[in-house]
């Protein structure tokens, strides 16, 4: 699964640097942030057993990499690694709750309907995502279970500011296939799994104004 995420990763600076070769005006700009993890609980509940709940909340980080053709460009390119938690309620006879890792990158197309002049300014995302699920039973007698699957996310945010530092809030969804089933009568099989991460974060452009 590294292995997938190392490739999409080399994929994105290769899409990244044929962008930046396109436009004598492109700027480049750069995000982190952080925030809250909302899974869709008819997957997530599936991973170990269907009976075992996962918390309403989970909490991840985020960096983007994004490509602005031109300043006053209302379609943009952007590039996105993030890291989210998700755990479940407690089991009985375990030091620690369960939890879901997941890895994801994210290649999407950015559409920007404001004024670029605007102090706020919304936007529309969406494209093709590749996520590693890591599940961790935390139980000494049991083994975790990493999996890596395709899937999409879209959303919608708001950037805040002009010049070279600037604020961003956004929610997207994000749907991929999940781990196989561990028990019951659906034992081996997947299902699709979607969770809602909710950022907020700053967002910097290195070369405005050169």
């Amino acid at each position: 699964m590294k292995g997938i995420l190392r490739a999409a990763t080399v994929s994105g600076l290769l899409l990244t640097s044929a962008a930046l070769g396109l436009h004598a005006q492109a700027r480049v700009v750069l995000g982190l942030g952080g925030g809250a993890v909302i899974p869709m609980k008819s997957g997530f509940n599936a991973v170990e057993n269907p009976e075992l709940s996962v918390k309403s909340i989970g909490f991840g980080g985020q960096f983007m990499f994004g490509i602005v053709p031109s300043p006053d460009s209302k379609v943009t390119i952007r590039f996105d690694l993030a890291y989210d938690n998700v755990h479940y309620e407690s089991v009985a006879g375990r030091t620690k709750d369960p939890k879901m890792s997941i890895r994801n990158f994210n290649a999407d197309i950015v559409l920007h309907p404001g004024s670029a002049a605007g102090k706020v300014r919304p936007y529309i995302l969406a494209g093709p995502t590749v996520v590693s699920w890591d599940y961790r039973p935390n139980d000494p007698s049991g083994t975790g279970k990493v999996k890596g699957s395709f899937g999409f996310n879209a959303g919608v945010g708001l950037n805040f500011g002009q010049g070279r530092v600037g604020f961003f809030v956004e929610s997207r969804y994000i749907w991929t296939k999940s781990q196989a089933i561990a028990q019951g009568t659906n034992a081996g099989t997947e299902k699709g799994t979607a969770y809602i991460p909710i950022i907020v974060g700053i967002r910097i452009r290195p070369m405005e104004g050169n």
